[in-house]
């Protein structure tokens, strides 16, 4: 549970490490394209927070309780009964920037197939609950939700700890 936020049932276990296992080179962000059409709560969620209409609090619940997706190559996750859970330490797509390593994910695994068309060895999308993959995410990385689409949002390593003590704040 995530403070005061309810949480959906995961359909993936997310790494349960001290270190984050995104692990990549520094690929550049897919190319562009238009965000519309949103197709689940989250969606509606990443457009609204863009054009002000709901509050940060408001988006980082609907954040935590979604599910989403992030991109692996061959070998980082399991199938067991029809589940995707990760390995231990999976290399998960990710952007790097001076300094900082970024894990990206998506708010759908549609969002993400532009990432297996210009990344063709990140192929597989497997879906995670958010606040799972959040939580467990170590310190020093960023997140990039939806990068390549014109309405994303980045976060720095400081802003994911500040979200993290806000729903943890005794972790």
């Amino acid at each position: 549970m995530f403070g005061f936020f309810k949480k959906k049932t995961p359909q993936a276990q997310a790494p349960q490490t001290d270190k984050p296992a995104a692990q990549t080179s520094s690929p550049p962000p897919p190319t562009s394209g238009h965000f519309t059409d949103p197709i689940n709560e989250l969606e509606h969620a990443i457009i609204a927070k863009s054009r002000g209409e709901i509050d940060v609090y408001k988006f980082i619940e609907i954040l935590f309780n979604s599910n989403i997706a992030v991109v692996v190559p061959d070998g980082q996750f399991t199938m067991t009964d029809g589940t995707a859970a990760l390995v231990e330490n999976p290399r998960m797509f990710s952007i790097m920037e001076p300094g900082i390593n970024f894990l990206a994910f998506f708010s759908s695994a549609q969002r993400a197939a532009r990432v297996k068309e210009k990344y063709p060895e990140y192929r597989y999308a497997v879906a995670l609950h958010a606040g799972d993959l959040l939580m467990s995410l170590g310190s020093g990385y960023g997140l990039i939700i939806n990068p390549g689409w014109d309405i994303n949002f980045r976060w720095s390593p400081d802003q994911v700890a500040a979200i993290k003590k806000m729903i943890a704040p005794d972790n």
